[in-house]
């Protein structure tokens, strides 16, 4: 048991092997800890609900470590806007496993410039992270299932799309290009006859655009779910107010968003 104690309403601090710890009632763990001292939980037990750091370790298997104040990788510092936010989350005391798994399927993705910008990307289309570290996006697909261009890809539910990673364009000056695309709910729903959910490994995504904060190209996605028709209009107004589906003519028709001709069009995979 702690060697001191000193609680209040708003606070606790303890001395545990000679290191004073102490929270503030407003952190989250706050009502854990009080709960593990009345436990007479060990020290290391109420040690870890102080130290975050520990809890990634062990999140993580030992492949991302948080130490001081920064994000470590198999020993590499690591300093951009996803681990900023995992350290933000883990001083509030916010559950982090699927954000350090996350990390760990985006190092496997060989692009630096999707690693750098996935995460935000995802964070501005409310794209949400699975337990498993993957991330929910959405797909305009025909009444058929099939993909707008070729006809020939099927989205139904259990498909598992995939092609040669080198086959999509990684040039994040094309905004439509060749790939899967795969965005937000507002960016599927704006021409599509259904909308689908898909589930994409970040290690999978080959290229965030410039300009482009709505869709991204990957090389594979597995599909999960149909979102009904009924909650896509609603899906897209609780992200965009402004935005209505009046029926516009949303450019070539294709799933590219990208107001061209479709004579002209290098989207080959959608």
């Amino acid at each position: 048991m702690p060697e001191a104690t000193l609680q209040t309403e708003d606070s606790i601090t303890l001395i545990i092997n000679g290191s004073p710890l102490s929270m503030r009632g407003d952190n989250p763990q706050f009502a854990n800890v009080e709960n593990a001292l009345i436990e007479n939980a060990d020290d290391d037990t109420l040690a870890a609900l102080f130290e975050p750091a520990r809890q990634v370790t062990k999140y993580s298997e030992g492949k991302v470590v948080v130490e001081g104040g920064e994000v470590k990788y198999n020993g590499e510092v690591l300093n951009n806007y996803l681990t900023q936010k995992i350290i933000n989350f883990m001083e509030r005391g916010f559950p982090v496993k699927s954000y350090l798994l996350f990390l760990e399927n985006l190092m496997a993705n060989p692009s630096n410039r999707s690693r750098e910008q996935l995460f935000a990307f995802l964070e501005n289309g409310s794209m949400p992270i699975t337990p498993e570290g993957f991330f929910i996006g959405y797909k305009g697909v025909q009444d058929n299932y099939k993909d707008q261009y070729s006809g020939t890809v099927d989205n139904s539910v259990g498909a598992k799309p995939s092609l040669d990673r080198g086959k999509v364009c990684d040039d994040p000056r094309q905004g439509c290009s060749y790939g899967y695309h795969v965005g937000s709910v507002k960016y599927a729903n704006g021409w599509s006859q259904r909308t689908m959910l898909v589930k994409v490994n970040p290690a999978n995504c080959v290229c965030v655009p410039f300009h482009e904060d709505q869709k991204l190209r990957c090389c594979e996605y597995e599909v999960i779910g149909e979102l009904p028709r009924e909650q896509r209009h609603e899906a897209s107004t609780h992200l965009d107010d402004d935005f209505v589906d009046d029926g516009e003519d949303w450019g070539c028709g294709c799933d590219c968003d990208c107001d061209c001709d479709c004579d002209d069009c290098d989207c080959s995979y959608n």
